[in-house]
């Protein structure tokens, strides 16, 4: 099977996941509702067995802010797929979530390191600056 006709059986479940193509890769933009079924859909269902990256884009200054992206990858079919899900500042955990496996998984509130890419430019100190600081609910 190509990518498209994987994306497309993708879609006959979740109808109206808008998608597009750039360099012969498709992309879906998923509602932040449906993300974990989707997610759950592509790996037991369709195939994509290797979860190869998550990453975020923070689009600052727009709402939502945050883009989530996650890279699927089936071994199989030797297939790439991507997801997308938008997720607002009020939705995402930026300080962190704390961990029950401390030795596996980092549990402690993220440092406020600061730096060219998670600050946001103010007057204002590192504390206030870098939008990790704010907690989770």
């Amino acid at each position: 099977m190509t990518t498209a006709q994987l994306a497309g059986k993708i879609q006959e479940r979740f109808p109206n996941l808008p998608q597009t193509e750039f360099r012969d890769e498709i992309s879906l933009q998923v509602p932040l509702e449906e993300i974990e079924s989707v997610c759950r859909t592509c790996r037991d269902e369709i195939g994509f067995n290797v979860l190869v990256d998550i990453s975020s884009v923070d689009h600052f200054g727009e709402e939502p802010r945050f883009e989530v992206v996650y890279e699927l990858y089936s071994l199989e079919q030797n297939i790439h797929l991507r997801l997308k899900t938008k997720v607002s500042e009020e939705d995402f955990p930026l300080e962190g979530k704390p961990s029950e496996m401390p030795d596996v998984a980092f549990s402690d509130v993220a440092p406020l390191a600061g730096g060219p890419f998670v600050t946001a430019p103010t007057t204002t100190g590192t504390k206030d600056r870098e939008p990790r600081a704010h907690p989770p609910d």
